[in-house]
């Protein structure tokens, strides 16, 4: 027999939970509304309020403030105004319910929020090198100006060795290496800024990977659970998108995601953009967010 898609459905510290084919599920809290030509959504730090009549990026016009500013009156004239008084109630106990401030907690936004924390305390054991925003400003090779899509039909082309090349495809992860012995290895490599010297071949492609004339990968930020990804958020919440190189010194440029902007915190620790040296066995090395460089 087809199991019922509800069968109760309770009330329990202010949440809705669902017994559903005999598991309870707790309903998630609600986090965005809309109501055409205005929206609104709450970040693990923030409330957006917005408006986009042409429902495109030329049109849309958003604000944002933190839950305390929020929850002491800002923009509740205007989500009234714009969505009615029982819309500003349900968004007032929404962000109490994602700040922790009201008699339950959000799960989701607490998570998003421990992550980050373990993210910014790894982050603060790289030690700093002022000097890596002037090599960078000075850099005698640039990965995006000088390397991305230069090749043929739009591909990357980067020599590790006299004798070796990395080719990245122009869409999609296939990648040629070409190696000394003219035989080809195919791997998998996002496309992005890349830069080749002293045998190895720096990607910087949201993430970092580095291979050295083999082939071989020697140093990853990994993927979303592993690596410098999953300690450090390099890859996802700090994305790297250019790679530059001084001399011997090779060094990959990030930027904050938009969501941590408004985290204090982070904005001390990584900036909003920064740069990171890179040794190919061991990693980032160094670090230097903006804010160090320029004060």
């Amino acid at each position: 027999m087809a199991c019922v898609k509800v069968l109760f459905l309770l009330t329990l510290a202010k949440k809705h939970v669902y017994l559903l084919c005999g598991m309870w599920y707790d309903v998630v809290m609600k986090d965005s509304w809309e109501k055409f030509p205005y929206y609104a959504h709450l970040t693990p730090y923030e409330v957006v309020i917005g408006s986009n009549p042409g429902k495109r990026g030329m049109t849309d016009n958003a604000g944002s403030c933190t839950y305390e500013e929020f929850l002491a009156g800002e923009y509740q004239d205007m989500v009234r105004k714009d969505f009615g008084e029982d819309i500003l109630q349900e968004m007032i106990e929404s962000v109490k319910e994602a700040s922790g401030n009201g008699a339950t907690i959000d799960t989701r936004m607490k998570a998003a929020r421990d992550k980050d924390t373990h993210h910014l305390k790894q982050w603060k054991k790289i030690p700093i090198n002022t000097d890596l925003a002037l090599m960078a400003l000075n850099a005698d090779e640039d990965g995006y100006s000088d390397n991305y899509g230069h090749g043929p039909n739009g591909t990357t082309v980067v020599q590790l060795t006299p004798n070796v090349s990395l080719t990245l495809g122009s869409m999609g992860t296939d990648a040629f290496f070409t190696l000394a012995d003219d035989s080809i290895l195919k791997s998998e490599i996002p496309t992005g800024p890349a830069i080749g010297h002293n045998g190895f071949a720096t990607v910087a492609a949201n993430d970092i990977r580095v291979f050295d004339a083999t082939g071989a990968l020697t140093f990853t930020t990994g993927g979303i659970d592993e690596g410098m990804n999953a300690t450090h958020g390099i890859g996802s919440t700090y994305r790297v998108n250019n790679v530059l190189r001084k001399g011997d010194t090779i060094i990959v440029e990030y930027r904050n995601s938009f969501a941590l902007l408004k985290n204090s915190e982070s904005l001390l620790i990584v900036g909003g953009r920064g740069f990171l040296e890179i040794d190919p066995h061991k990693g980032v090395i160094a670090r230097c967010p903006m804010k160090e460089a320029y004060g």
